[in-house]
């Protein structure tokens, strides 16, 4: 069992776990949402030196890897982001984004001046 970490995508870092190996000497990795689309080779990915799968959250993903479902990279970066993605979430209220209308509250996330500009009601940010 391998793990591995630094899929090129446009997120810094992906942690995977090595599910198959192909007949052709590919890789099937997963991560905690999904199974990649794509296989990989070994010029594509980089060995964790430290941690094992239970320590990285992946001991799931390596076990029942066959019944999730396959995603992109990009979808598996933004599922697993922090910030949702690449960082921007746009709300677009014009209220007071005080209620789970608002994306921004709903996903646990303050509004920023990126979400709506012209809104001055906004009393949900930081």
């Amino acid at each position: 069992m391998y793990l591995y970490d630094n899929i090129s995508t446009y997120a810094p870092n992906l942690t995977c776990v090595v599910v198959e190996v192909t007949k052709s000497g590919k890789y099937r990795l997963a991560c905690k949402v999904g199974v990649m689309i794509t296989l990989y080779g070994m010029n594509r990915i980089s060995v964790v030196k430290t941690g094992t799968k239970e320590l990285l959250g992946l001991e799931d993903a390596f076990k029942e890897w066959k019944g999730m479902s396959t995603i992109s990279e990009r979808e598996a970066a933004r599922r697993t982001s922090k910030i949702g993605g690449q960082g921007f979430i746009e709300c677009s209220c014009v209220g007071k984004c005080n209620t789970n209308f608002c994306s921004c509250k709903k996903h646990g996330r303050s509004c920023t001046s990126h979400c709506h500009k012209r809104n001055n009601n906004c009393t949900y940010h930081d």
